[in-house]
């Protein structure tokens, strides 16, 4: 075998990087609902501190300040405050392997622009879970926390034949944020929870399109952006679920290579060389701090973990948190009227 540069492997591991390699993405009506920020400007605190820890750049909503707009319009840093300090937040890392047999670098090497995806050999990888999980195992965990408990509603009283679930959700703001309720306009639940809402608001359930009018997995109901789920709380024995409320910058997200996000092996048993690929996704609710024991010198945390209670804390003003959750409870036996859309919430 020819003897190749150092910087050729290089080369080649950056051309697999950027054409092959799955890199984690965020689903895109995450993105579209605007409750997610991934600002590059905020990305620059992103710092690892060893184990699935991280500090991260915090950021509070302004006192009396609209919300972000839309993330596919561009987010407007000028309404969010970057504190001085920073909070701790979990990273979930994951480790990709891919492998091109020595003739494969031979003919790579002619022409390294026009390396063909299908003779790179893909046989491990080690992420935990993809950036959806992570994002709702992480919202669920901080929810959780004691120090959020008047951030949790329990409405499983109400008997939802006579009571919409809009009429629930529409003081919930005013409840949970008070004076500094600048809305909860996304929602999300478990597709029985939003069979129960569209059963009873049949008509003014829409779909949402992106700029490019494509329709995308967002809908529209009573004012709200309606996310579905099935890995969100429910519990079919009792009929009780969790339908959870966001607002527009209510989490934190970054993503990026680790300190040697590359590395290169030349196996001589197999006459393959090995490229190896790690990287770190971090979610983070605004306005919290991860204070699990032993993050440090763990690779990744659980999901059991990440929804533990006690591994999170409220570490910002209630009010400014813009999260909550409501519980209710889905009749045994559903009386099928529709509820007019009269006005909006």
């Amino acid at each position: 075998m020819a003897e190749y540069t150092q910087e050729f492997y290089e080369a080649v591991a950056l051309i697999i990087l950027e054409k092959i390699v799955e890199q984690p993405s965020w689903q895109e009506n995450i993105l579209e609902s605007g409750v997610l920020v991934t600002n590059t400007t905020l990305g620059k605190g992103f710092q690892e501190m060893g184990g699935c820890r991280a500090r991260i750049p915090f950021f509070t909503r302004q006192r009396n300040k609209a919300e972000l707009p839309a993330y596919h319009t561009g987010t407007d840093l000028t309404r969010h405050t970057l504190s001085s300090s920073s909070y701790v937040g979990v990273l979930n890392r994951f480790r990709m392997l891919y492998s091109l047999s020595d003739e494969d670098i031979n003919i790579v090497h002619k022409n390294i622009e026009d390396l063909n995806p299908e003779i790179v050999r893909q046989y491990q990888d080690d992420r935990q879970y993809n950036n959806l999980d992570l994002f709702l195992n992480v919202l669920q965990g901080a929810l959780a926390s004691s120090s959020m408990s008047s951030h949790v509603i329990d409405e499983t009283s109400i008997d939802l034949n006579t009571t919409s679930i809009f009429d629930i959700l529409a003081d919930v703001p005013r409840r949970v944020l008070g004076d500094k309720n600048a809305g909860l306009r996304t929602i999300m639940a478990h597709s029985s929870v939003v069979g129960e809402m569209v059963r009873r608001n049949r008509n003014s359930y829409t779909s949402i399109k992106n700029e490019a009018n494509q329709e995308i997995d967002l809908k529209n109901i009573f004012g709200f952006n309606l996310i579905e789920n099935d890995d969100l709380p429910y519990d079919p024995e009792t009929k009780i679920g969790d339908i959870f409320m966001l607002g527009q910058g209510s989490m934190f997200g970054a993503e990026g290579r680790e300190r040697m996000p590359t590395e290169v092996h030349r196996n001589p048993m197999n006459e393959f060389t090995d490229f190896y690929y790690r990287w770190n996704t971090c979610v983070h609710p605004a306005g919290m701090s991860f204070v699990g024991g032993g993050a440090e010198l763990k690779v990744y945390m659980t999901a059991e973990e990440l929804k533990d209670s006690s591994n999170w804390d409220r570490v910002s003003n209630s009010k400014l948190i813009n999260l909550a959750q409501v519980k209710v409870k889905l009749p045994s036996t559903s009386v099928d009227t529709v509820v007019e859309e009269e006005t909006e919430v």
